[in-house]
């Protein structure tokens, strides 16, 4: 009786500290212990009166000394010169709160005002230069053609795209 009554209250002590701790953060990330919780929320970024980029998220996590919020289903519209060109949507996201800088964790679309697609995995954007990248599979789907490749960066409105390793896969071609 003794024996279990010790694993028992082992066990509950175990379940006590595991439900006490409130751990949040993504998978291979250190554990966060959550400072901020923010729900439904849109972050507006402008640079000489002009929209760069706006986020918009169902929740996120902020740890304040990290500076870092760790974001559910983002979605990213970004702007040139203040006009529309993209948008793009992940499973989740770090976003470094001092910069902008933004790291998905996940897959991710981005679609642009003119029909292009791209789909990859742990995209990156750079705030600074206002270009995104990936190390990962990348799919670029334009008018008549699909183009895929290991790793890209390109700008926000998917004019200027480097895909590494490109394989082109032309559609609809006559011969």
């Amino acid at each position: 009786m003794k024996i279990i009554f010790a694993v028992l209250l082992t066990f509950g002590a175990f379940s006590l500290f595991a439900c006490g701790r409130n751990n949040v953060g993504f998978s291979g990330d250190h554990s966060v212990m959550p400072e901020q919780k923010i729900e439904n929320f849109t972050i507006t970024e402008m640079r000489g009166g002009k929209v760069i980029i706006v986020i918009e998220s169902e929740g996120a996590v902020i740890n304040d000394t990290s500076t870092k919020a760790f974001v559910r289903h983002p979605r990213v519209r970004f702007f040139q010169d203040g006009v529309y060109t993209s948008t793009l949507v992940g499973e989740k996201a770090i976003l470094n709160l001092e910069n902008y800088n933004l790291r998905g964790v996940g897959k991710a679309v981005m679609n642009t005002v003119d029909g292009e697609r791209l789909e990859s995995y742990n995209l990156f954007y750079n705030a600074q230069t206002q270009k995104v990248s990936s190390e990962y599979f990348v799919r670029l789907t334009r008018e008549n053609e699909t183009v895929t490749g290991v790793g890209f960066d390109a700008d926000t409105a998917l004019e200027n795209v480097n895909i590494r390793s490109p394989k082109i896969i032309l559609e609809n071609v006559s011969r």
